[in-house]
């Protein structure tokens, strides 16, 4: 090869990595509104007053990060937007939705993400679901009730809103007679779980007679409450 055409096709590599790189470090700012909705997984309503953040992570070199966050708090119904949001083109630019987690002594709230968002979907109307329980609620038998064999019963609550979405975990919980005190301190707590609507079933057997009692009780979120058990 002659040296002439060998520095043509030289300055011709060149200019192709040259143009590459100049492409690759381009940015381009474009302005973005993104919509959403936060879903209450123990009610399957929108989740209201709750605080979304919008991070933009910035790449500035070896170990250096720069976030910059926004903030929206949800409507009545739940949703959240934010408007005209500078959305830069480079690689070193990402996005997500984050919700942080609260504990408090009646409550824990479960907070999601940072969940990344593709830059192609900027405007894709998203949904994040969150739970949050209640703080306790006391089963009471009659304080004189004893419960002599074969008299028994076994009562099971349900919380199937919240599973219909959490399909994965367990949502029956149940509590057979002996596991009561015996009188006067005929009850049990349980709390600390998804709040919403709970579905009571009481399965009984007294005086030789078998009857299913299907009930129901409502504990929001960090509620305190008491239910008296039928017998």
């Amino acid at each position: 090869m002659n040296l002439p055409k060998y520095i043509f096709l030289l300055l011709i590599f060149t200019l192709f990595f040259t143009t590459c790189k100049k492409d690759e470090e381009a940015d381009y700012i474009k302005k973005e509104t993104i919509r959403g909705n936060v879903r209450n997984d123990c009610t399957g309503k929108g989740f209201a007053n709750v605080e979304v953040k919008l991070l933009e992570r910035h790449e500035k070199g070896h170990n250096n990060v720069e976030v910059t966050s926004y903030s929206y708090t949800t409507d009545t119904s739940g949703d959240f937007i934010f408007k005209d949001i500078d959305i830069h083109s480079s690689s070193k630019y990402s996005y997500a939705e984050f919700i942080e987690s609260h504990y408090t002594p009646d409550y824990t709230f479960i907070g999601v993400g940072p969940l990344e968002i593709e830059k192609s979907h900027m405007s894709v109307f998203n949904q994040i679901g969150l739970n949050a329980t209640f703080n306790i609620c006391v089963l009471h038998l009659p304080p004189a009730a004893i419960i002599i064999s074969p008299d028994t019963f076994t009562i099971t609550l349900e919380q199937r809103i919240f599973h219909s979405y959490r399909p994965e975990m367990i949502y029956k919980l149940n509590w057979p007679s002996n596991l009561f005190p015996s009188p006067p301190n005929n009850y049990l707590n349980f709390g600390g779980h998804a709040m919403g609507l709970w579905h009571i079933t009481f399965d009984k057997t007294k005086g030789g007679v078998h009857s299913v009692i299907n009930d129901s009780i409502y504990l929001g979120m960090g509620d305190t409450a008491h239910y008296n058990i039928p017998w």
